[in-house]
């Protein structure tokens, strides 16, 4: 009689192939079935069977922080972007309202001199700061690989451009 070895699991089985025989005949046989007994074998499977395993929770593991991180960097950066926008929006609707508007009425072309325009800046660029904060500066000092000595050209340049939106959308004068 011949025997099929197989192995499920870390237990080995031989079965016999039996053809021609009766059902009968095979229960018989299936008494013949002998599991490993060899510890050595048993403890190699079972070592690369925790390998296996370990590994792919490694893996999945690490896929998953890497998918965590770039998740909550994307967000960050996208409450940073958010709120810097907030900030400018609000600043220079502000400072129009509470400096601009009324020296445009006052002055007999309805213009604002150099002087009066690096004012309107200055506090605008003072506005967005205080409303960001230390940690909202930060926050976009890092977002935007800004060092400390170009954060007020980064913010002069996104106050003028909205300031420019907002004369185009009519918003300010």
């Amino acid at each position: 009689m011949k025997k099929l070895g197989c192995n499920w699991f870390g237990v080995s089985m031989s079965v016999p192939i039996v053809t021609g025989v009766s059902l009968v005949s095979s229960v018989a046989w299936a008494n013949e079935i002998q599991p490993i007994s060899d510890p050595a074998t048993v403890g190699g499977l079972m070592q690369a069977l925790a390998t296996l395993l370990t590994t792919g929770f490694l893996l999945a593991l690490g896929f998953g922080v890497q998918y965590l991180v770039q998740r909550s960097g994307n967000s960050l950066l996208q409450g940073a972007l958010t709120r810097l926008e907030d900030a400018i929006g609000v600043a220079v609707r502000d400072v129009h309202q509470t400096y601009v508007a009324a020296i445009k009425e006052a002055n007999m072309d309805g213009k604002l001199t150099m002087d009066e325009q690096k004012e309107a800046l200055r506090r605008a660029l003072e506005s967005v700061k205080e409303l960001l904060g230390m940690k909202g500066l930060k926050i976009i000092l890092r977002a935007f690989g800004i060092g400390s000595g170009g954060l007020d050209s980064f913010l002069t340049s996104r106050i003028e451009s909205e300031v420019v939106r907002m004369k185009n959308e009519g918003v300010v004068s």
